[in-house]
């Protein structure tokens, strides 16, 4: 059994998620630790992100423990479909696309833009969880309402990247151009703040 060290404290590693994410469980409750001991550059970073992002008031799991000593960070296992995966079983209802704008909102307003690759949000109990501790200084050319919003539709664009990962397309879900299109500018008119 492979163990983690964070804050003087073992964590059993579950899986290796990536170079850095580690999923780790303790008393049977699950987590994940970014462990930047390798690269103490990326523990700044995301120190900073996370601070960022938390003041902005966009919703991100619970960071737990920083801790300086191993560069390591222990934060919430927020478990849950992306909304990526919910789109591909249905359309997202009305309180998860306003949720998406709130959040398009509080980044925004706080002059960050998220990276709204449906794949990075989590909605759970009411709540919409970024999951990412990235960002990058907002642009007014490049907002969420501009682009990134057709994949948050069963559109040309998220069938693109339903190919991309090989997966089925759902051919009863699309609809023409103008329609679709008609949906989009009414939602953004709806939810735009």
């Amino acid at each position: 059994m492979e163990e983690v060290l964070v804050k003087k404290s073992n964590y059993e590693i579950i899986d290796r998620l990536s170079s850095y994410l580690l999923k780790v469980k303790k008393d049977d409750k699950t987590y994940l630790v970014y462990d930047f001991s390798i690269n103490p550059e990326g523990f700044g970073d995301f120190k900073f992100a996370y601070k960022r992002l938390k003041s902005s008031g966009v919703t991100i799991p619970t960071v737990y423990e920083l801790d300086k000593k191993t560069c390591r960070a222990l934060v919430e296992d927020v478990e849950g479909d992306t909304l990526f995966d919910t789109l591909c079983k249905r359309d997202l209802l009305d309180e998860e696309m306003e949720q998406v704008f709130i959040a398009n909102f509080k980044a925004r307003v706080n002059r960050i833009r998220l990276d709204f690759d449906p794949t990075n949000f989590i909605y759970k109990e009411g709540k919409l969880y970024y999951l990412p501790f990235t960002f990058t200084e907002y642009v007014r050319d490049a907002d969420f309402t501009q682009k990134e919003i057709r994949l948050y539709f069963y559109t040309k664009e998220f069938k693109e990247l339903l190919i991309s990962k090989g997966l089925p397309i759902d051919q009863s879900r699309l609809k023409n151009e103008y329609e679709r299109n008609k949906e989009i500018v009414l939602t953004v008119v709806k939810y735009f703040r």
